[in-house]
């Protein structure tokens, strides 16, 4: 009893300390063996799914693979993920165990994937490839795409980087993003970046330009009409995003960026400094996955300050820590929308290869 308490205390410091994903991952694997949840996640039985029902069509999927239907498999497949959808979502299957959920939702995830790729790859009767191509677009369209939102939160804010270089390296950073206030300026360094800067940005954090804040004295504040210099702002802006348009931006990284503007209005009541502080700390975002800053009273000293180097590490090893946990999640409810930007992608070339065929000059 007592060699198993200090097992899992040890356990628990290694959850804390971990380094990255896979140290993380190594503990929350141990401690979920030593609580018996490794064997809830092999279990035939949840209350949570409709297993018997999800058994049934993956089922059927195999059937329609097996004989080559693939009308038959559209139908199934369409039928399944509308049946099924719902219940894959509830985020309590992510609450029981800390390495993940049930074995049954990657097995039902797998045959969709299996499934949808099955469709790409071959023919459907009378059915061309753009036709398909245009299939799986509208597809792809209904069913949706993920989007990360990042919040504002002033010096907190610089948690995002920690937030998105998690998913970046477990490539599960969306193309779309959004973000308000500093999570602003977060979503247009990474959506200005391609993926080779983007590396650059995520493994080299320390070149990131820190001074965002420089706070004007009593009088110059009330003469200005503001507290903060605006141009130490588009010093910092200027140094980690340049000057690109938001067009220029997508074509140069393929990311679509998306912020929230607030317009200013020559009536507008000023707000108390206090009550503008607090709204910066208080902001509510709700998805469907939220991965939230750490309540730590310590810091909270620190929500208007430039952050050292030394705050810059500790605010980016927060955000992947807070990250971590909701990573099976993340992928699990992913995998339908990576799966269509692939076999998308493939029609995409298989369609080009088809016209440059037909419009070649025979020699």
């Amino acid at each position: 009893m007592k060699h198993a308490s200090k097992t899992r205390k040890q356990l628990q410091q290694q959850l804390e300390q971990a380094h990255d994903y896979e140290q993380w991952c190594e503990a929350a694997t141990a401690l979920d063996d030593m609580d018996g949840l490794l064997a809830w996640r092999e279990q035939e039985e949840t209350g949570m799914l409709h297993e018997s029902l999800m058994r049934k069509h993956m089922g059927l999927m195999d059937h329609c693979r097996q004989n080559g239907d693939t009308r038959r498999l559209i139908r199934i497949l369409q039928e399944s993920l509308y049946r099924h959808l719902g219940e894959l979502s509830n985020p309590d299957l992510y609450t029981v165990a800390r390495s993940g959920t049930n074995r049954l939702v990657g097995e039902f995830l797998d045959a969709v994937e299996t499934s949808m790729e099955f469709i790409c790859d071959h023919p459907i009767p009378e059915v061309t490839t753009a036709r398909k191509l245009k299939m799986f677009q509208d597809a792809e369209r209904v069913y949706g795409r993920p989007a990360l939102m990042l919040s504002g939160g002033a010096a907190f804010g610089i948690y995002h980087i920690g937030v998105t270089r998690a998913l970046w390296r477990q490539d599960l950073l969306p193309d779309v993003m959004a973000g308000s206030s500093m999570g602003a300026i977060v979503a247009g360094a990474i959506c200005k970046r391609d993926d080779k800067e983007l590396a650059e940005f995520f493994n080299h954090p320390e070149r990131i330009h820190l001074n965002a804040f420089h706070w004007l004295g009593v009088t110059e504040g009330l003469r200005a009409g503001h507290a903060m210099d605006p141009r130490q702002l588009q010093e910092h802006l200027q140094h980690n995003l340049g000057s690109v348009s938001f067009k220029e931006a997508y074509e140069h990284s393929g990311r679509t960026l998306n912020i929230s503007v607030s317009p200013t209005r020559t009536q507008q009541k000023p707000r108390p400094l206090i009550e503008q502080a607090y709204a910066m700390t208080s902001q509510q975002y709700l998805g469907d996955i939220n991965i939230h800053f750490p309540p730590k009273a310590s810091l909270y000293r620190k929500v208007l300050s430039n952050p050292t180097p030394e705050d810059l590490e500790m605010y980016i090893n927060l955000g992947e820590q807070a990250t971590w946990p909701r990573l099976a999640m993340i992928k699990d409810q992913t995998r339908i929308s990576r799966a269509f930007d692939r076999c998308i992608a493939r029609l995409e070339q298989e369609l080009e290869q088809e016209t440059a065929e037909q419009t070649a000059t025979p020699l």
